[in-house]
């Protein structure tokens, strides 16, 4: 969902197919270079802390899962044109905007109730959990909302 958006946003007026086409094979490197490097930074690096491994070792399959999609999409026509028709696609567009408006307005309330619990209830959060907390309701605050909107609409 993310990665779509991300597409979306870099074409200002309605893209060629095989401007489509080069875009999802320069993504589809550039993802599996990542992981080529965060391999070799692994192996370079001496990360005595779990977590970064652990998130370090995370980036670096996502990276090679979607770099694969996307090759794989860029070798079968018959998906590449249902990609390219979902991306241009008005009711995607218009799906796309409301979810990251509510996505936003969902980020900015959560940040809200942790400042009035952390005031007036003495609860607070440590740095790392606060960025992880933050990061999955992005994530996945978005493909659902994204997910409810387009049964809705």
């Amino acid at each position: 969902m993310l990665l779509k958006l991300k597409i979306i946003n870099r074409f200002k007026e309605k893209p060629t197919e095989s401007a489509f086409k080069k875009r999802i094979f320069k993504l589809s490197l550039s993802l599996l270079s990542l992981g080529l490097l965060g391999i070799i930074f692994i192996r370079q690096s001496n990360l005595s802390n779990s977590f970064a491994r652990g998130m370090t070792v995370g980036i670096v399959v996502t990276s090679f899962i979607l770099g694969l999609y996307f090759q794989w999409v860029f070798h079968h026509p018959k998906q590449l044109h249902q990609m390219y028709i979902d991306l241009i696609d008005e009711r995607n567009k218009k799906i796309t905007s409301i979810t990251a408006q509510l996505t936003l307005t969902l980020l900015i309330l959560t940040i809200f109730i942790l400042l009035m619990l952390s005031t007036f209830a003495g609860i607070k959060l440590t740095y790392d959990l606060l960025l992880i907390l933050l990061t999955y309701l992005l994530t996945y605050g978005f493909a659902f909302l994204h997910w409810l909107i387009g049964k809705i609409i």
